[in-house]
């Protein structure tokens, strides 16, 4: 259903040389006037460098991964940002075009996500008998979402993959609104019985939340107001956008509270957040052993993924469980990566590897790397 995304670190160095290219000759030409008065074409070329060219260069030489095309918002807001930063007061009059048509056309991206959303409505009601279905088997909202997806387009032909990609881009968002206003109610011991166990509750992560949310608060207000003084309409885009992800940030929040690892007779479900999840069976797991790696060569472990959540002091992860080949995990958007490992940090670190090797039958203490 989701294309697989090999994740690759930011390319920080590129980052850079791409900015001083594409930034530094339109920063002298414009706001230095090294080739003399500004003319409406210099102004349209340096729109080109920092609307597209910037853009484009970011996502394939920067990112050095393929992910959701929503991100060309924040990119060419970006540049729009520094367009007319770097523009002198007096050929000001031809970027009224450009700004206008930018918003449009970044309101559409976002218009194009509820355009989709609305197409499905009509088959909510099959979507959710098949995702209340599914939670007795996957617990987790967002695991049994998907399988509830599969089930009830797995008759439907033609426009069958289609409408899992769809669904599978707004999972995301759809998890994201549910948890902020629905999240209170969200229990996952009412599907099993089986022992869960939190990550969150020995963590410094409710700090680290408290700090990203007053910044985004400061952030909106203090971006509206920048940007109102050239356009009341793009600061009310870019309002709601900072709220949008306020709210990511808090339902991400309230994910992390309500999904705990649960350890069934067949595997283990984990969900971190909004940002990843899986179901590994025990089968496919080779061993599980201390963590005996910084923190830091965690993050760089491109072949894994952490339930480790950040706090002010960085800890290692507790656990590493080693899988026997490389398992789907499912990213944000409906996007996936193949893992070889797992990262682990839980409340009770001994409680769940006792229960972890009575549930997989294992008695000796060799194969846990102990």
């Amino acid at each position: 259903m989701n294309p697989t995304v090999s994740k690759k670190p930011v390319a920080w160095f590129r980052l850079f040389l791409i900015m001083g290219l594409v930034l530094l000759p339109n920063l002298l030409v414009q706001k230095f006037e090294l080739a003399g008065t500004v003319t409406s074409g210099a102004v349209w070329g340096t729109a080109v460098d920092l609307l597209i060219v910037f853009p484009l260069a970011c996502y394939f030489f920067v990112l050095r991964r393929r992910p959701s095309l929503i991100v060309f918002v924040p990119l060419m807001f970006a540049g729009l940002m520094a367009l007319n930063w770097i523009v002198p007061d007096y050929a000001r009059e031809h970027l009224w075009w450009i700004n206008r048509s930018l918003i449009v056309v970044e309101a559409s991206i976002i218009f194009i996500e509820l355009l989709l959303f609305i197409w499905v409505i009509r088959y909510l009601p099959v979507i959710r008998r098949s995702i209340r279905e599914a939670r007795s088997s996957y617990y987790h909202l967002s695991m049994s979402t998907v399988k509830g997806i599969e089930k009830a387009f797995a008759n439907v032909t033609g426009r069958r993959k289609t409408m899992q990609r769809v669904l599978g881009f707004l999972i995301t968002d759809l998890s994201a609104f549910y948890y902020v206003f629905a999240g209170k109610r969200e229990d996952v011991k009412r599907y099993t019985t089986a022992p869960v166990f939190s990550y969150h509750k020995n963590s410094e992560y409710l700090g680290v939340f408290i700090m990203i949310v007053h910044g985004l608060l400061i952030e909106i207000i203090g971006v509206h107001f920048l940007v109102s003084q050239w356009s009341h309409t793009a600061a009310w885009i870019v309002t709601l956008l900072d709220i949008y992800a306020l709210i990511f940030v808090v339902a991400d929040y309230q994910a992390i509270r309500k999904s705990p690892i649960i350890l069934d007779h067949k595997g283990i479900h984990i969900q971190k957040g909004l940002r990843f999840f899986t179901f590994i069976p025990y089968e496919s797991i080779q061993d599980i052993h201390q963590t005996t790696v910084t923190a830091k060569e965690c993050e760089k472990d491109k072949e894994a993924v952490s339930l480790t959540l950040p706090s002010l002091e960085t800890q290692p992860p507790q656990w590493t469980i080693q899988l026997e080949e490389p398992v789907d995990v499912r990213l944000v958007f409906g996007l996936s990566k193949k893992v070889e490992r797992i990262h682990i940090t839980v409340d009770e670190p001994n409680c769940f590897l006792e229960i972890f090797k009575n549930a997989r039958g294992i008695s000796g203490s060799n194969e846990l790397g102990e």
